[in-house]
């Protein structure tokens, strides 16, 4: 069985006109996520798992061996509702690694000196 949160090259891609006329993240009328598939598939416990979702929408995968694993997750979820409440205070208390890490990048970025190597542009000539 494969991972269902391994990255595979077999995405559908979306476009940003094609997420506008699906309505996927927001709906054409104010722009908000009402009457969206965000909105009804979004059952989310924390801002990662949120932005995850959103990944996952943007560019669903094409994979049927992946998709069956992700249905199989959520099947297995659903036969435990009295656990849900349980792991989603669990998963409320992590922290947001993602952000966190972002964060220590941007106070690093500025001490990073002009003269280092990844701050220049490379250009190559054919």
């Amino acid at each position: 069985s494969s991972n269902f949160f391994a990255k595979t090259s077999q995405r559908m891609v979306l476009d940003g006109v094609t997420l506008t006329n699906l309505e996927i993240l927001q709906n054409g009328t104010n722009g908000s996520t009402e009457g969206t598939l965000l909105e009804k598939l979004d059952r989310c416990f924390t801002p990662f798992g949120k932005r995850l979702l959103k990944q996952w929408l943007c560019a669903p995968v094409c994979n049927p061996f992946s998709i069956n694993d992700r249905l199989n997750a959520v099947e297995d979820l659903m036969a435990v509702p009295e656990k849900m409440s349980e792991i989603g205070e669990l998963l409320r208390k992590l922290p947001d690694l993602e952000r966190l890490l972002s964060k220590i990048h941007c106070i690093g970025s500025p001490l990073k000196s002009q003269n280092h190597p990844d701050s220049r542009a490379v250009m190559y000539e054919e």
